[in-house]
């Protein structure tokens, strides 16, 4: 699994360590967590679960699209100056 994910899907793991990935749980397949010598096979489903910050929301008024009882969608694009 480390060479694979290693060949594969570099650009996805800039600045990381992929055997922690790996060990932690980031990295699964068929929603395991394996070995790094784990041998991908046909029909696996491999999958990276990747933690990111989002930009902050400044003081402008934030856009509600959608709100019900359910759910909130709110438009909080960021415009660089």
């Amino acid at each position: 699994m480390y060479e694979v994910y290693q060949s594969e899907f570099a650009r996805a793991i800039v600045n990381q360590n992929l055997e922690k990935l790996i060990e932690t749980g980031k990295i699964k397949v068929n929603n395991k967590i394996m070995s790094k010598d784990y041998k991908i096979k046909n029909g696996d489903r491999v999958s990276h679960a990747k933690h990111r910050h989002e930009i902050p929301v400044l003081a402008d008024q934030i856009e509600i699209i959608h709100d019900d009882e359910d759910f909130l969608a709110v438009n909080k694009v960021f415009y660089y100056c």
